[in-house]
Protein backbone atom coordinates (compact mmCIF):
# COMPACT_ATOMS: atom_id res chain seq x y z
CA UNK A 1 0.00 0.00 0.00
CA UNK A 2 2.83 2.43 0.86
CA UNK A 3 4.53 1.65 -2.42
CA UNK A 4 1.34 2.51 -4.29
CA UNK A 5 1.09 5.86 -2.49
CA UNK A 6 4.73 6.59 -3.28
CA UNK A 7 4.15 5.85 -6.95
CA UNK A 8 1.05 8.05 -7.03
CA UNK A 9 2.94 10.92 -5.39
CA UNK A 10 5.83 10.49 -7.80
CA UNK A 11 3.47 10.64 -10.77
CA UNK A 12 1.67 13.68 -9.41
CA UNK A 13 4.64 15.68 -8.07
CA UNK A 14 7.58 14.22 -9.99
CA UNK A 15 10.72 12.91 -8.32
CA UNK A 16 10.23 15.32 -5.44
CA UNK A 17 7.05 13.44 -4.55
CA UNK A 18 9.14 10.63 -3.18
CA UNK A 19 10.75 12.80 -0.56
CA UNK A 20 7.88 14.99 0.52
CA UNK A 21 4.28 14.70 1.55
CA UNK A 22 2.97 16.83 -1.30
CA UNK A 23 3.28 20.28 -2.86
CA UNK A 24 3.46 22.12 0.45
CA UNK A 25 6.61 20.29 1.52
CA UNK A 26 7.81 18.05 4.27
CA UNK A 27 6.65 18.97 7.73
CA UNK A 28 9.47 17.03 9.46
CA UNK A 29 6.95 15.93 12.03
CA UNK A 30 6.48 19.47 13.30
CA UNK A 31 3.04 20.30 14.64
CA UNK A 32 0.92 22.65 12.58
CA UNK A 33 1.04 25.32 15.31
CA UNK A 34 4.86 25.37 15.27
CA UNK A 35 4.85 25.86 11.51
CA UNK A 36 2.33 28.68 11.85
CA UNK A 37 4.46 30.46 14.45
CA UNK A 38 7.64 30.07 12.40
CA UNK A 39 5.93 31.47 9.33
CA UNK A 40 4.25 34.43 10.98
CA UNK A 41 6.72 35.40 13.72
CA UNK A 42 8.73 37.76 11.45
CA UNK A 43 5.57 39.65 10.54
CA UNK A 44 4.52 39.86 14.19
CA UNK A 45 7.95 41.28 15.15
CA UNK A 46 7.62 43.83 12.37
CA UNK A 47 4.14 44.82 13.55
CA UNK A 48 5.23 45.16 17.19
CA UNK A 49 8.21 47.26 16.12
CA UNK A 50 6.01 49.48 13.99
CA UNK A 51 3.44 49.96 16.76
CA UNK A 52 6.02 50.62 19.46
CA UNK A 53 8.10 53.00 17.34
CA UNK A 54 5.28 55.28 16.32
CA UNK A 55 3.60 55.06 19.73
CA UNK A 56 6.86 55.98 21.41
CA UNK A 57 7.37 58.96 19.08
CA UNK A 58 3.85 60.22 19.83
CA UNK A 59 4.40 59.90 23.58
CA UNK A 60 7.83 61.55 23.36
CA UNK A 61 6.38 64.49 21.42
CA UNK A 62 3.72 65.01 24.10
CA UNK A 63 6.49 65.17 26.71
CA UNK A 64 8.54 67.62 24.68
CA UNK A 65 10.65 65.46 22.38
CA UNK A 66 13.83 63.41 22.70
CA UNK A 67 14.43 59.72 23.00
CA UNK A 68 16.10 58.98 19.66
CA UNK A 69 18.54 56.61 21.35
CA UNK A 70 15.69 54.39 22.51
CA UNK A 71 14.25 54.26 18.99
CA UNK A 72 17.61 53.33 17.53
CA UNK A 73 18.07 50.59 20.12
CA UNK A 74 14.58 49.18 19.53
CA UNK A 75 15.07 49.26 15.75
CA UNK A 76 18.42 47.48 16.01
CA UNK A 77 16.95 44.88 18.35
CA UNK A 78 14.03 44.22 15.99
CA UNK A 79 16.39 44.07 13.01
CA UNK A 80 18.62 41.58 14.85
CA UNK A 81 15.65 39.34 15.69
CA UNK A 82 14.48 39.53 12.08
CA UNK A 83 17.97 38.68 10.79
CA UNK A 84 18.13 35.59 13.01
CA UNK A 85 14.70 34.45 11.82
CA UNK A 86 15.76 35.02 8.19
CA UNK A 87 18.92 32.97 8.72
CA UNK A 88 16.91 30.11 10.26
CA UNK A 89 14.33 30.28 7.48
CA UNK A 90 17.01 30.15 4.77
CA UNK A 91 18.69 27.22 6.51
CA UNK A 92 15.32 25.42 6.59
CA UNK A 93 14.69 26.31 2.94
CA UNK A 94 18.07 24.86 1.89
CA UNK A 95 17.47 21.72 3.96
CA UNK A 96 14.16 21.24 2.12
CA UNK A 97 15.86 21.31 -1.27
CA UNK A 98 16.38 24.96 -2.17
CA UNK A 99 14.58 25.69 -5.42
CA UNK A 100 12.60 22.46 -5.05
CA UNK A 101 11.48 23.28 -1.50
CA UNK A 102 7.79 23.10 -0.69
CA UNK A 103 5.38 25.95 -0.12
CA UNK A 104 5.95 26.09 3.64
CA UNK A 105 9.70 26.59 3.26
CA UNK A 106 9.17 29.31 0.65
CA UNK A 107 6.54 31.06 2.77
CA UNK A 108 8.73 30.96 5.85
CA UNK A 109 11.70 32.44 4.00
CA UNK A 110 9.51 35.02 2.25
CA UNK A 111 7.87 36.25 5.44
CA UNK A 112 11.29 36.48 7.13
CA UNK A 113 12.63 38.57 4.24
CA UNK A 114 9.51 40.73 4.29
CA UNK A 115 9.98 41.22 8.06
CA UNK A 116 13.56 42.48 7.58
CA UNK A 117 12.48 44.86 4.82
CA UNK A 118 9.51 46.04 6.91
CA UNK A 119 11.62 46.86 9.96
CA UNK A 120 14.14 48.74 7.82
CA UNK A 121 11.39 50.60 5.97
CA UNK A 122 9.48 51.63 9.08
CA UNK A 123 12.70 52.71 10.83
CA UNK A 124 13.87 55.11 8.14
CA UNK A 125 11.42 57.99 8.70
CA UNK A 126 11.83 57.81 12.47
CA UNK A 127 15.60 57.87 12.30
CA UNK A 128 15.97 60.42 9.48
CA UNK A 129 13.34 63.04 10.35
CA UNK A 130 12.61 65.13 13.42
CA UNK A 131 9.65 63.23 14.87
CA UNK A 132 8.02 66.23 16.52
CA UNK A 133 8.31 68.70 13.64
Amino acid sequence: MDELKTMEREQKYGQAGRDRDGPIGDTDGEPWSAQLVQGTAPLVVWGVHFFFSYGYVAAACLRGGGGSGTLIAISLLALGVEAVMLKLALRHWQAQGGQDAGLLAWARAGSALLGVIGVLWSSMPILMLDPCA
